[in-house]
Formats: structure tokens, sequence, C-alpha cells
């Protein structure tokens, strides 16, 4: 995986915020202004990568992977920083899997492929971390579990070993996840009470969302069946006593529309699913240039009014088509020439009848060498999508960002 080239949150009006994640320069329009910075003791491995960030309790928590390709190994280690004076307060190794050959199987479950790992497979082997010592992070909304997994490829059968962590980063339990054969999984979540999601969808278009405690080994199944368009590009997120499901419905290259499914976690049913066709205005916004329109960020709010990000982009290159709808595949992780190339974003407010409350579209048009991406990076460490509801007034944020090797957390207010 890579670093984002640059992750943006930016206050929206009263009806809900909205996590952005976008490659290349924001707009003038939601320009920041940086007014505060701290430097952090820290300098990864040749072989480490940044992987996420958390900023609770006063500290900033850094994870990272270590690559090891000849003895096979992957490592997960964290790291604890002041956020105010950036000195390093403490740092271990989390979790180590050794890393067995790829098993292909028909029918075995797959992975969704992100477009981070579509840039990444094109990349020398230095600047990106190969998929199978890949691990994923997903925090609960209230910051108080931190899930961490690595996919398994080695097996007949696709497995998730997740590693289920309390706000502190002490290990609660551990646990290998099954994938289920033909579906294709689009990662798993976590909520504040530890429950752990896996989300996957079949290739009948079903909606498939499994719910269990690592703690108690209680399962269950809530499923929504196909419609009579394709369901792409799923994301998970959390309110108190609820799960919800976004996605895009219809063609690649531009969605007939989008969807939100809620389940309610106590009584283990869904209590709604509902289609939110493509504004008129965003289809014509988004109608210009080539690429993909595809869903990249979502929010619910303590109102449960969401809000999603849908943005323009594709990855050009001679040697490989980019397909936003395909799985990791090895095969594709070869050395090649590309461009990532991004356009017209929109963002998109509803209420839980589906009303749209608010509809922006943010203007761009820029291409950057892919090889260009891994060298710096900007995460959002606050406000935390799901935790923190609203932003304060002067729209606050802070980024753990990288800058030629320097590592900063910086806080900036955006002006309009």
């Amino acid at each position: 995986m890579i670093g984002k080239v640059l992750l943006v949150i930016s206050a929206w009006p009263a009806a809900g915020t909205l996590l952005m994640v976008a490659f290349g320069s924001l707009p003038a329009a939601y320009a920041q202004k940086r007014v505060g910075s701290v430097s952090l003791s820290f300098q990864p491995q040749a072989n480490e990568h940044v992987q996420s960030a958390l900023l609770r309790n006063n500290e900033l928590v850094v994870f990272s992977v270590r690559v090891d390709t000849k003895r096979r190994q992957s490592t997960l280690r964290g790291y604890g920083f002041d956020p105010q004076g950036g000195t390093l307060r403490w740092s271990r190794n989390l979790d180590s899997v050794k890393v067995d050959p790829w098993l292909a199987v028909a029918g075995k479950g797959t992975v969704a492929q992100s477009f981070d790992n579509a840039v990444a497979s094109g990349l020398r082997g230095d600047q990106a971390v190969p998929l199978d010592y890949q691990y994923y992070l997903s925090f609960s909304p209230d910051a108080g579990r931190i899930l961490a997994y690595v996919y398994d490829y080695s097996r007949k059968n696709l497995l998730a070993r997740a590693l289920l962590f309390d706000g502190e980063v002490g290990l609660l339990h551990r646990e290998s996840l099954p994938i289920d054969n033909r579906t294709v999984n689009h990662g798993l979540g976590v909520n504040q009470e530890g429950d752990v999601f896996i989300l996957n969808s079949n290739p009948e278009g079903d909606l498939q969302l499994e719910v269990g405690n690592l703690q108690t080994a209680e399962r269950s199944l809530l499923e929504v069946p196909g419609g009579s368009g394709a369901r792409q590009q799923f994301l998970l997120q959390f309110i108190p006593g609820e799960a919800w499901v976004m996605n895009t419905v219809g063609n690649a290259a531009l969605p007939q529309g989008t969807m939100f499914t809620r389940f309610d976690l106590k009584s283990k049913t869904t209590v709604q699913a509902e289609y939110l066709p493509l504004p008129e205005s965003v289809k014509a916004a988004v109608a210009d240039g080539g690429g993909f329109l595809e869903l990249t960020g979502c929010r619910v709010n303590f109102r449960k009014e969401v809000s999603m990000l849908l943005e323009k982009r594709n990855l050009l290159s001679a040697s490989y088509a980019y397909q936003p709808h395909a799985v990791n595949n090895p095969a594709n992780w070869r050395a090649r020439k590309a461009v990532v190339q991004t356009g017209n974003a929109a963002v998109l407010t509803y209420d839980t009848l589906g009303v749209v409350l608010d509809e922006r579209v943010i203007r761009r048009n820029e291409k950057v060498n892919a090889e260009e991406v891994p060298n710096d990076f900007s995460y959002a460490v606050f406000p935390r999508p799901g935790l923190d509801q609203e932003l304060t007034t002067e729209g606050r944020v802070i980024r753990l960002e990288a800058r030629k090797g320097t590592f900063q957390l910086n806080t900036y207010l955006n002006s309009y």
C-alpha cells in the first residue's frame, strides 16, 4: 500500500461532514491555512511503510508495516508520540506473520482491489507493500477499539487473520476469520462495542454483512438480495446501534446512482435500503473526460444524514488497463510507467428519506506520475470519521504528513 498524496477533511454546512480522499491539489475554494506544526522524532526503516495513524487521549499512534521478502515475513509496528512535542514515547512490534506462497483456487474468495493498490501494482518493490504482506487497520467510532488484519492467500480458502486491540493498543483477541467462497471481500470493520464486521458481495449482487464478536464467538449474517443494477464500491460506517453500507449502482464509468443500507444491530435486521439516483447536475459535471466515477468516501452523522464523495479518476498506462471493480491479483504486480489522473468530484448529502440536502461539485483536472505518489503523503488524524460528530466552527484539521522523509503533525484551518 502507499500513502495518499492528499487527504483532506473539509467542513460542510449543517447537513453533515465528510472525509475526502483525493490525489492532487485541493481546489482554491477549499484552501487551508497551516496554523501549527510539530516535527516527529521518527525515521522508518528502508523496508518500512507507514500504514495508518490515530490521534486519541493526547497521543498520536502511528502504524507501519515492515516487509522482509527474503524471510517472507511481514510485521505490524506501532509508535506512540507526544502530539505536542513530537517525542517518541514507545514503539513495539504488534504482530508478525510468515507469508506463504499465494495459492490460486477456482471459486476461492477474493479481495476487492483498491485504487491505491492499482497504483502500487506498477511501482518498484521498495516503494509499496506487496499484496500478501499488507496489514489493514480499522478504528471504531469512539477509537476505543482497533482492528488490524492481514489476508492469508496461501490456503485453499481465503482467511483474514484479525487482531483486536483496545484504544491503548493492548491486544484483546486474535482470530482467523474465513472469507466465503464465491464472494468478494470489501474489508473488515469494528464498532465501539468491539463487534467485527466482514463486508462481502457475491456474483448475484447480494450484499452480505457478517457480524461477530471475537471474544464470545457469537456470529450472525445480514444479507440484502441484489437488485437490477450492479452494486459496487462498498463502504462501511457505524453509528450507535447501527451499521451502514454505502455503494454505487450501475456501470463503472458513470453509475446511475448510489445506495445506502441500514442494519439494526440489536434485532439483526435490515431497516432501510435506499436507492439514490445521481442528480442530473452531477452527471453533467462529471461527464467530461475519461476515467471512472468512484465512491471514495462517506460519512453518517448523529442526525443520520449521509454524505458521499464521488471522484472521477483513472490510472493511465500503455501496459495496464485500470478496472475499478477488479480484485487483488499478484499477476498484475509488475513495474510499469503510469499516470494517476483525477477529474471532477461531487459531494452529495442526504437525509434518511433519501432527500438531497446538499450537492457540490469540485472541479479539477490533474495528472501525476505514479512513481511520485509514495514520496509524500498526508493522512488526516482529526477529525475521525464517525467519531467527531461535527467539525469545530473554524474547520480545524490535523494531518500526519511526510515530506522528503520528514514526518510532521500539522494543523490547518479551512478558509473559503
